[in-house]
């Protein structure tokens, strides 16, 4: 009887440490899947609110009117700074965003990269001006 009670009982210890075995598993594959799906969720976010204004401080787009200057539309339609040289106008700053070292204003016009100063480059109707603030 001694002997079938302890078949009984390490039968019973087994399967104890088994089921044990089991949570632990479940709990640790669980984990795995819940981080795995939390990850997912988060690369698949959108951009927020302020990195999206972020982005779009850096690029301002304006659109050309017959006779007037790079310079004087971007003047109508945002806080600049600039500073004149013997070759024209130089933007030092576009809506509080200063040049720096490393990045600085551009402009181009219809696709292509300015070669002359904002207040050289005169415009025409529909000319699609885009000043970017880049990095070298």
């Amino acid at each position: 009887m001694r002997n079938e009670m302890k078949s009984a009982f390490g039968g019973k210890k087994i399967l104890l440490w088994l089921a044990v075995v089991a949570v632990v598993a479940g709990g640790v594959i669980g984990g795995i899947y819940y981080k795995k799906s939390q990850g997912a969720n988060e690369a698949s976010k959108p951009f927020s609110e302020a990195q999206v204004e972020q982005i779009n401080l850096k690029v301002v787009e304006l659109t050309g009117v017959q006779g007037k200057s790079v310079l004087d539309l971007l003047k109508d339609k945002t806080a600049v700074e600039y500073s004149d040289s013997a070759s024209g106008a130089f933007i030092t700053s576009i809506n509080d965003i200063k040049n720096t070292d490393k990045e600085f204003w551009l402009y181009s016009v219809n696709g292509v990269d300015a070669t002359v100063a904002a207040d050289k480059y005169i415009t025409k109707d529909g000319d699609q001006i885009k000043w970017e603030y880049k990095g070298f």
